[in-house]
């Protein structure tokens, strides 16, 4: 999983192929696996694809794209864990207080003993990658 987040944290833009590998991560299906060209499965051409262990294609959901997906998955894979926190980061662009630009996103989520953070340039990134983590500190 670890590799997963370093991946998921150097991303400026979503990636259908990080998408199905963590649809794979949640399938559930231990012997589920992301398509790539030329192994064969349905739709193999297509980023973004993932097959289960009985061999059936499902393209992923957008989650490094859909705000809506990312928080639904969040909700079915942290239950009990809120979103204390969901904010866009700027930039000071000059000496001028008013004169800011938005450069990314940062979310928290917590358990209620603990609280972890995700950031990245796109809000959907931004949750994935709190979601990641809050699943490997949960494991601990």
């Amino acid at each position: 999983m670890t590799d997963l987040i370093t991946r998921l944290s150097k991303l400026g833009a979503p990636d259908r192929e990080v998408d199905a590998e963590i649809a794979v991560l949640f399938s559930g299906d231990p012997d589920a696996y992301v398509v790539r060209p030329n192994e064969g499965a349905m739709f193999s051409h297509k980023p973004g694809w993932f097959a289960t262990g009985d061999n059936k294609s499902h393209k992923s959901p957008e989650y490094t794209t859909s705000v809506d997906a990312a928080i639904a998955l969040a909700e079915r894979v942290l239950p009990g864990w809120t979103f204390e926190h969901i904010g866009q980061d700027y930039i000071r662009a000059s000496g001028l207080d008013n004169d800011v630009m938005p450069m990314g996103w940062t979310v928290e989520i917590s358990d209620g003993s603990q609280t972890i953070q995700g950031q990245a340039p796109t809000l959907p990134l931004a949750i994935c990658i709190a979601l990641l983590r809050a699943k490997e500190a949960s494991k601990l």
